[in-house]
C-alpha cells in the first residue's frame, strides 16, 4: 500500500508534465500571434483574415487557462486512476 506523501509525489510528476504541455501550448499560441502581428508591423490596420486569427487564438488561450485553472484536469487524473481520489477526500467529523 502506497503513503499519502508517495502518492502526492506520484501525482505531482503526472500534474507537473500536464502543466508542462499547457505551458508549451500556450506559448506557441503566443509565437503564432506574434508572427501574425509581425507581418503588419508597418501598417495601421491588421488585416480582417489575421485579426480573426489573432482573436481566435487568444480565445484558445482562455480555454486552455481556464481548463488548467479548473478542478477539471486534476479530476481527470483521478478519473484515470481511482488511487488518487485519496489525496482530496476530506476527513469528516
Amino acid at each position: 500500500m502506497e503513503t499519502k506523501e508517495e502518492l502526492r509525489r506520484e501525482y505531482d510528476e503526472i500534474w507537473e508534465q500536464i502543466r508542462y504541455k499547457k505551458v508549451a501550448e500556450i506559448s506557441a499560441y503566443t509565437e503564432e500571434i506574434i508572427s501574425l502581428l509581425e507581418k503588419h508591423i508597418d501598417d495601421k490596420l491588421l488585416f480582417q483574415g489575421d485579426y480573426e486569427k489573432v482573436l481566435h487564438l487568444f480565445k484558445k488561450m482562455r480555454w486552455k487557462n481556464y481548463f488548467y485553472m479548473s478542478n477539471d484536469a486534476k479530476q481527470i487524473i483521478c478519473l484515470t486512476n481511482p488511487k488518487f481520489k485519496k489525496l482530496f477526500e476530506t476527513k469528516e467529523v
